[in-house]
């Protein structure tokens, strides 16, 4: 018997490749709300067949929610001025847009349409990461972020935006929430090239910032021939690690040093991590907003511009 209590919400996909069929499968295991799947526009579809469509002419008067996007990058824009603005929260896949202008006049539009927008970095809700942060306050004063975020299986890839803005930009969007700060270092030392992929978009690309006295360094790339993900942290006191992704199935890793002082062997703690839940996490944070009616703020949807904005500084 369904709760009712649960808040009713209604949902809209649009795209049905892999993320999209991971963004499904996440909200189907949220238990806090009641939800509606109004439609699913997927063009592989050769009918509709109940809440799957195949043209956005059939799902565009119907009005949702949360509209969940889930397309490559350079069709994003074509697709939502198609729909109307027949919904109340969007939670568009990163980078969201691959210019800047474009980027900002739409966060314009949804302003005055009183419109929520989400951009989808979903690894700073996936379960290790989040324990890293929850270990961050205990390593003191940071020294040094390094992040390394290569997918070996390039091939596959077909967002077409190049590596800094495709996993890059996710690598950019844990440095403002670690560091907890918008505005990262003004000091680049930048370096990318496009080894065999699309040609004018970058498949290999380095990043050495520097915010203040703290030196970060990140390393973004399609050609390294095997999923890669180290996220490292040192600080005075310690230091925090992550080490792969469960969406890799081969299990995550964070790892907590102590620091001994004087000197000696830091102190070491482990924690081990088998499921992907950041979709869950991420979609659930999402909709308990709109269970309690979050009143609308500018100033938020404007804030989802912030890993852009970094992004455009760095490349320019």
């Amino acid at each position: 018997m369904k709760d009712s209590r649960k808040i009713f919400i209604s949902v809209g996909l649009i795209g049905f490749g892999n993320i999209g069929k991971k963004r499904l499968l996440a909200i189907k295991k949220i238990k806090s709300v009641n939800y509606k799947i109004i439609y699913i526009l997927d063009k592989k579809n050769k009918k509709n067949n109940g809440h799957f469509y195949r043209s956005i002419d059939d799902i565009r008067s119907k009005k949702v929610d949360l509209l969940i996007v889930c397309l490559p990058t350079n069709q994003t824009l074509k697709v939502l001025s198609k729909i109307n603005w027949n919904y109340k929260w969007l939670l568009l896949e990163k980078p969201g847009f691959e210019n800047i202008n474009i980027f900002r006049n739409f966060i314009k539009r949804a302003n005055q349409k009183k419109i929520h927008v989400n951009i989808g970095y979903n690894l700073r809700f996936d379960d290790g990461i989040l324990k890293a942060r929850d270990i961050l306050k205990k390593i003191g004063k940071i020294y040094s972020v390094k992040i390394n975020y290569s997918n070996g299986t390039a091939k596959s890839n077909t967002n077409k935006v190049g590596s800094l803005l495709d996993i890059g930009s996710h690598s950019v969007n844990l440095l403002q929430y670690f560091l907890n700060s918008h505005n990262l270092g003004r000091k680049f030392k930048f370096i990318q090239k496009n080894e065999f992929m699309y040609k004018k978009k970058d498949d290999n690309g380095y990043v050495i910032m520097k915010l203040k006295n703290l030196i970060i360094f990140l390393h973004f790339g399609f050609c390294s021939w095997q999923n890669t993900f180290e996220f490292e942290l040192i600080g005075s006191k310690g230091f925090v690690k992550v080490l792969s992704l469960p969406k890799w199935n081969e299990g995550q890793k964070v790892v907590y040093g102590k620091r001994v002082f004087p000197s000696g062997k830091p102190l070491i703690k482990n924690f081990f991590f088998k499921k992907d839940n950041s979709f869950k996490n991420e979609l659930e944070f999402i909709l308990k907003k709109i269970k309690n009616k979050m009143t609308f703020n500018n100033n938020l949807n404007y804030s989802e511009l912030a890993t852009f904005k970094e992004i455009y500084r760095i490349k320019n």
